[in-house]
């Protein structure tokens, strides 16, 4: 995988869950350490809504993404009364 489509999952996935391990990328990833230490490298000076983590993982300030991680029930819409005349 290039560095960029790894990139480009990190952020999608920091904006989602808001914070990550470094750990946990690698192992999602299946990352070396160096490859870990260029995707922190751009994506911290890429994006300064990251943060690192004292070391351990990124932070997320910017905008989250909501989208919940399971489709919600639909609600069935209301059928207005109908009037019968008697």
């Amino acid at each position: 995988m290039d560095l960029y489509s790894v990139l480009d999952q990190v952020v999608d996935l920091l904006r989602q869950r808001g914070r990550v391990t470094y750990r946990a990328l690698k192992r999602q990833f299946e990352l070396d350490d160096d490859f870990l230490e260029d995707l922190k490298e751009e994506l911290l000076y890429a994006h300064p809504e990251a943060q690192d983590d004292e070391g351990r993982g990124l932070i997320w300030n910017g905008a989250r993404d909501e989208t919940p991680s399971s489709p919600q029930p639909r609600t069935p819409n209301p059928q207005p009364a109908t009037l019968h005349s008697t």
